[in-house]
């Protein structure tokens, strides 16, 4: 997805996540940048045909399995043996995020197997 896309997306709030998308640019700040990604795409698709360089080929396939083995490794990290910065967890709350962890790696691994 193209920068511009995304600032659009967030600025529209159809990005949906668990985590909280600080906006700390202003308004103002947000056009600047789209337009200048705008500038900076018809730049790119000027090289391009000056060039006569093929176009680019997204693969969805590699693009899944890249971010799953990403949020595997994350996920992986999260466990509560991972989880030291605040102290030793208790042994039932461990195992509650132990649970959820486990089910999320179980599914990420499914999507990365099927992007093989």
């Amino acid at each position: 997805m193209q920068m511009t896309q995304v600032l659009n997306r967030i600025n529209d709030n159809e990005i949906q996540t668990t985590q909280n998308i600080d906006i700390d640019l202003d308004q103002q700040t947000m056009d600047k940048v789209r337009s200048q990604l705008y500038k900076l795409n018809i730049e790119l698709l000027q090289l391009k045909e000056l060039f006569e360089l093929p176009s680019g080929q997204l693969n969805i396939r590699h693009m899944i399995h890249s971010y799953a083995t990403m949020v595997w490794e994350e996920l992986l990290n999260t466990t509560s043996q991972n989880l030291r910065g605040y102290g030793k967890m208790e042994e039932s709350n461990a195992k509650k995020l132990d649970g959820q962890v486990q089910k999320m790696v179980e599914i990420v691994e499914q999507i990365i197997q099927a992007t093989k």
